[in-house]
Order: structure tokens, then sequence, then C-alpha cells
């Protein structure tokens, strides 16, 4: 039996996290003298977050660390808990986890689908190294855990070694997108030297005519395959980035490139969903369904329960999905941060909408602009790029997709309201904060399930409040007006979510620490109340 191991980090001051292994289980503790103090308000969010990690097969061991993904740091690490310091923050403001730059635009391929592919500008001069630097400095600052690498193809950057380098290890993990075709064994041993945690090498198909007819250069699937072949001989982190097309779910040849990259060796394979941007941007019709996206989850699903360990497949759609026990939704403005090669700063590398540019102001500043914003005041449980009420606000709207990322003050603006509006939605916030039918709304689940990341459908708040339903219609509809809840459609059910603002909201800010944090889904079917939900996993043997 293997012995119990502790590690321990200073958290804040007088604040120290403790973890504790033994065999495969992990728990996570806070002490110290102000322990008590700040477990009241954050502690419950790491016990809870912990109880993914009993759910997830380990990649790999690093150094004595555990490798759960190739998109956070080892678990423990000084970056690690530099990430759950993050994490602690978001009640009380959203900071980036990962930053993506964007190092050059320059590439061998011709991708019809590539997300950058409208990025190019011959007439715009890309970020020097000490602007490049300076960038990664402000985007740690800020509090990003992971700095990824992307372009354009990024080896094709003399400096990248070096930028790589650049990256304090104790802040955050390192991670690089590539076509491949540069992974010679001099650049992968340059790449390991410098630090990179981890690889990512993109195959559209596990065809390799298929997939060199979409990069438009022939040969290209066999150097990435001997590319991620000497990288994990090299001892390197590998992952395949992919997506998934309504075609390939169909014929099947999405869970062929599953079993490509597992008997291939990668740690991870990560499945995107068809978005429409860059060269796609006006391909609507691509988008998958949420009958698709439900297919792609059971998929990821069996595909690691099958996977006892060293082995995962992340999929976009499970992200983004009720049922992520980490409910981030929509990564973009609100765990994620894009620059791209000229300094442009976007909410995302699919979002095609620049809120400001490094070379002019501070990463900082760019961020509260996102943050501002309204398509990003609040958690979107949907990607936003496949979201038709924000494609026809915002992205209908850019004048020319020819070239991007357009300015946001190229955008129509949102119109500010007028004193008696804001007296008449104060009127509406103070009227819902009073009223005991709507409070029963807001308080339809006990706090021990709210702190347990368990949101209700619509239906079910019915159910349980034994409510008219059209009296409840009523009340939710001034409760939208107000501001304080706000409905997400998936899979045919309306999810119920309350947004931050109002009495209630300070209310709950102060006193469950989670300041109505209904911001996870539950399941689509929601187990009985006295069912935790790892139970309500265990019992459907889900594996992410």
């Amino acid at each position: 039996m293997e012995a119990e191991k502790l590690c321990e980090y200073p958290f804040f001051p007088g604040v120290n996290l403790r973890f504790r292994f033994m065999n495969d289980d992990v728990q996570a503790d806070l002490k110290g003298p102000l322990a008590p103090i700040v477990k009241i308000f954050i502690g419950k969010s790491f016990t809870d977050h912990f109880k993914l990690y009993k759910r997830i097969n380990t990649l790999a061991e690093r150094e004595g660390q555990r490798v759960y993904t190739l998109y956070y740091p080892p678990f423990p690490s000084k970056a690690y808990v530099k990430f759950l310091k993050t994490v602690s923050k978001w009640a009380w403001k959203q900071l980036p986890k990962a930053a993506t730059i964007a190092v050059t635009y320059a590439c061998q391929c011709e991708c019809l689908h590539c997300s950058a592919g409208l990025y190019l500008n011959p007439a715009n001069k890309e970020l020097s190294t000490e602007e490049m630097k300076d960038t990664i400095d402000q985007c740690l600052k800020l509090g990003a855990t992971n700095i990824t690498f992307t372009g354009g193809e990024p080896l094709l950057r003399p400096d990248i070694y070096d930028l790589i380098a650049h990256v304090d290890r104790d802040e955050a993990v390192t991670q690089l997108f590539t076509n491949g075709l540069l992974l010679s064994k001099e650049n992968i041993k340059k790449l390991k030297e410098a630090g990179l945690y981890s690889l990512e090498v993109s195959l559209d198909s596990p065809d390799p005519e298929e997939h060199d007819r979409f990069r438009g250069i022939k040969g290209c699937f066999e150097k990435a395959v001997a590319g991620i072949k000497t990288a994990l001989e090299e001892g390197l982190l590998v992952g395949i980035s992919t997506y998934v097309t309504k075609e390939s779910l169909r014929n099947g040849k999405f869970e062929e490139l599953i079993r490509f990259g597992r008997d291939l060796g990668v740690h991870e394979v990560s499945i995107f969903d068809t978005v429409p941007t860059g060269k796609y941007i006006n391909a609507e019709e691509l988008m998958l369904s949420d009958e698709e996206r439900r297919v792609v989850i059971q998929i990821q699903f069996r595909f690691n329960k099958e996977t006892q360990g060293g082995f995962r497949v992340s999929t976009q759609a499970f992200q983004t999905s009720p049922l992520a026990y980490i409910p981030f939704g929509c990564f973009a403005g609100t765990n994620q941060v894009y620059v791209t090669a000229y300094g442009d700063v976007t909410p995302c590398d699919f979002t095609p909408i620049a809120f400001g540019n490094v070379r002019v102001e501070p990463l900082k500043q760019i961020w509260d602009r996102i943050r501002k914003h309204p398509a990003y005041r609040n958690k979107s449980m949907r990607c936003r790029m496949q979201c038709m009420d924000f494609r026809e606000m915002y992205i209908h709207k850019v004048p020319n997709t020819e070239l991007l990322p357009c300015s946001v003050n190229l955008l129509p603006q949102e119109e500010h309201p007028s004193a008696v509006a804001k007296a008449q939605n104060w009127f509406y916030s103070f009227k819902a904060s009073l009223s005991i039918d709507r409070l029963r709304i807001l308080d339809s689940l006990p706090p021990k399930s709210i702190l347990h990341f368990i949101v209700p459908t619509k239906a079910e708040v019915i159910e349980m409040l034994r409510m008219d339903p059209d009296k409840f219609e009523k009340d939710l509809g001034i409760l939208i007006k107000a501001g304080l809840v706000r409905t997400e459609p998936y899979d045919g059910e309306i999810y119920l979510f309350t947004c931050r603002g109002g009495l209630i909201g300070l209310f709950r800010r102060f006193f469950t620490r989670y300041f109505l944090r209904l911001i996870s889904n539950s399941p689509p079917t929601r187990p009985a109340s006295a069912k935790k939900w790892m139970d309500w996993v265990e019992e459907k043997e889900i594996f992410w």
C-alpha cells in the first residue's frame, strides 16, 4: 500500500493549502490561523473541486506531479495553486485562467477551415520579442495559468523557444499548437529544453489523403504523425487537436480519429465543435445541433470509461454543456483572452472582435473593457460564437469579414438607458427582491444544493414550487426584466440562472459565498435532493 503523501503551499496570508494523497484519492484542506474564516467563503469550492480528480484518469506523472489534462498545470504545483486562487476570486471578479497568443500568422498550410486565416495582414507588424515577453508578463499578472502559443504556425517564428522559456513555471504552463510540419527531432528537443509543458498537433482526419487535402499540402499527415511519435519518445506531453463535423460524426471518422490517437499513444485528444469563424465565419449551417453535441458527449464518456489511464478525450461540447462538472461555459471573456500577432485583444481566438491593442494600453484595461461589455457581463453556458442571438447582434454586423478582427467600436453600441428607464429597472429590482413568491423561485433549491452546483430546469422549479404555470411565467418575466434571472436553452430544456445584481444578489453574495451562483447546470434529470453530485455521477457511470 502506498504511503500517505502531504503537500502544503502558501495560499493567502495566514492560510496554507494542504493536499493529501493516498493511492488515487486526493483531498484538499485549508490550514493556518485564518483558515476557519477563509473556509466560510471559499472552502467548499475546493472540496467540491477536488472530487473531480476522483473521476479523471491520470494522464502522466512529471516530477512527482500528476497530469490530469494538458490544459491545466500539473497537480500539485505552485502554478496549480495560482489556478485555484484565480478560481476563488470568481465570486468577486472574473479573471482569465488561459491566455492564447498568436506569435505569427505565417503558415505553410492553406487550411480550408483556418480560424485565423483572415487575421493575416501584411500591412501590420508582428509584435517584437520584447513586446511578446511584455504581453506574456501581463497575462501572468492578470491571472493566466496557461499560456498557449499558436499561429499561423508558431514554429516558423525563430524566437518561439525564447518566448516559451520566458514563462515562469511557477506561474503557468506552456502549450503550443502546431501543424506538425516542423516537428523534427532537433526542434522537439529545443521545445523540451525551453520548458514546453504540452504539444498539440492538429489532425483533421484519420485518412492521410483527406487530411492533406484539408491542409492544402501533400505529406502533412505523415510528417505530423512522425512528429507526434518523436515528441512522445522525447518525453513530451502530446495531444491531438481536432474538430467534429456533422459528416465526421455521421460517417464514423470522428471516432476513428480518437482511436487512432489512442493507439498512437497521445495523452489527450481535444475535440472542438465546428465553429463558424475565420474562413468559415459565414458558414453557420455547419454548426452542430444540440442532439449532435449530445452524441459527441456520449462518445467522450464511452472512450474515457474504457481507458484506465494515460489517455483522455476532451470535447468542447461537454465543457459548454449542463453536464460539465466544473461548468465554465463559454471561455471567451471570462476564462480566456486572445492576443493576435499584431497585439489586438479579443475574448477568444474564435471571436473576431477586438477590444484594444497591447501596444496602445495595458492588457488589464482591455480585459476590464471586455468584462463590462453587455455580451460578456454574464456567463454563457453556450459557446457565444455558436449562439445565433450573439451572432445576429454582433457577428452579422461586422462591416468587413474579409479582414479580421473588427474593432468593437465599429459595431453598433448599446443604447444607454434614460434616467426614467434606470429608475424603472431599479424599482423592478427592488420589488422582485421583496416578493415572497419571486424569492421562492430563486430559493427553490436549498443552499446545500446550490453549493453543489445544481441548477434546475424551469419545469423542475415549477414542479418543486407547485406554482401555477401562468403565475410562474409572470413572476419569471419580472425577474428577468429586473436583471436577477436569465434563462439558457439546452437540449430542449430551459435552465434558470441567477444574475449578478440586486438586493438578493448582495445578500447571497455575503451569506452563500457564491452570490447566487446557480451558474452551473444540473444534469437534465436532477437527482433526488438527498443525493450529492458525485453520487449521481457514480450512478450514471460518467467519466470525463
